[in-house]
C-alpha cells in the first residue's frame, strides 16, 4: 500500500471498473500527477460529486476523462481544474447538453 501512496505518479484506469472500486485505487494513489479515465460506468453522469471529490484530494497537472460525466458545472467550484496543465474531456454529454455558463471562460485562441 505504501507503494501505491508514494510511488504512482502516472495511472490509466479503462474498462468495466465498479464506481466504489474507482474512488478507492483513486484514494489509494495520492501522487498521481498524470490521469486517463476510460471507465464504462454510468455512475457519476448525474452526481460527479464522489470522483470530483477523488481528484481534487489529488495533485493532478494532467487529466483525461473518456467517460460519461457531467463536469461542465464543476470546473470552477472544484480545486483539481485549476492546477491542470492539460485536460482532455471526450464525452457526448458535454456537447448534446445545453449549457450557457461557458461564456464565462472568455474566448479560447487558436
Amino acid at each position: 500500500m505504501e507503494f501505491a501512496q508514494r510511488s504512482i505518479k502516472s495511472i490509466c484506469i479503462f474498462g468495466s471498473v465498479d464506481d466504489s472500486t474507482l474512488i478507492d485505487l483513486l484514494g489509494l494513489c495520492k501522487s498521481i500527477r498524470c490521469l486517463s479515465l476510460a471507465v464504462d460506468t454510468e455512475a457519476f453522469i448525474e452526481d460527479p460529486s464522489r470522483l470530483l471529490r477523488a481528484l481534487d484530494a489529488l495533485p493532478l497537472k494532467s487529466l483525461t476523462i473518456v467517460m460519461d460525466v457531467n463536469c461542465i458545472t464543476a470546473i470552477n467550484q472544484c480545486n483539481v481544474f485549476h492546477n491542470l496543465t492539460h485536460l482532455d474531456i471526450n464525452d457526448e454529454l458535454l456537447i448534446t447538453e445545453p449549457y450557457t455558463g461557458g461564456s464565462s471562460y472568455g474566448e479560447i485562441d487558436d
